[in-house]
């Protein structure tokens, strides 16, 4: 659903963000697209990362509380 979101409209979700290399000085701009709502959805989907982990954090907690 996010993706068809993303895609329907990419100048909307496509963020720019500009900083300077602390090094050089040298300025550099970079596009955020996706990894805006990819980032939080691997604690939902864990499998996205990686087969080795496949339970998603809410199952994980609630299995330690109880």
């Amino acid at each position: 659903q996010e993706f068809k979101k993303h895609d329907s409209k990419p100048s909307k979700y496509i963020k720019q963000w500009s900083a300077i290399k602390p090094k050089t000085g040298v300025p550099y701009t970079i596009d955020v697209g996706y990894e805006r709502f990819l980032g939080p959805e691997i604690f939902f989907h864990p499998e996205m990362y990686s087969a080795d982990f496949s339970t998603p954090l809410p199952e994980l907690i609630d299995s330690c509380v109880q």
